[in-house]
């Protein structure tokens, strides 16, 4: 089963058991299998981001960053969208969201299963 979700700047796909997030030359990729949490966000954690290595602009934080509480993650965000689909693994801690609206409560309720 495939399950595609076009951001505009990236895209985010099931297929089978494993959850595949890129955007901007980076990826992450999560076996729903060994997803511990998984949220809806209104807006990021206040967590005093440190982008590692990324992009960052007015519009979008994409890359590998890291949270003072949180530790290492990957944001795939747009600046002034909401929900943000928080999803965490073991070793894994993923930020998404998308400019469709709808489209991250259906990945949420499609990893809810």
């Amino acid at each position: 089963t495939r399950c595609s979700v076009a951001r505009g700047l990236g895209d985010v796909y099931k297929e089978d058991n494993n959850l595949t997030i890129s955007a901007g030359g980076y990826t992450s990729e999560i076996d729903v299998n060994d997803i511990t949490e998984l949220k809806l966000l209104d807006e990021l954690p206040d967590d005093s981001f440190l982008r590692t290595n990324g992009a960052s602009t007015n519009s979008y934080d994409i890359g590998r960053y890291e949270g003072r509480t949180l530790g290492k993650c990957s944001l795939y965000v747009f600046d002034g969208y909401s929900p943000i689909l928080m999803i965490k693994s073991d070793d894994t801690l993923v930020f998404v969201n998308s400019k469709e609206d709808g489209e991250i409560e259906g990945l949420y309720e499609e990893l809810s299963q």
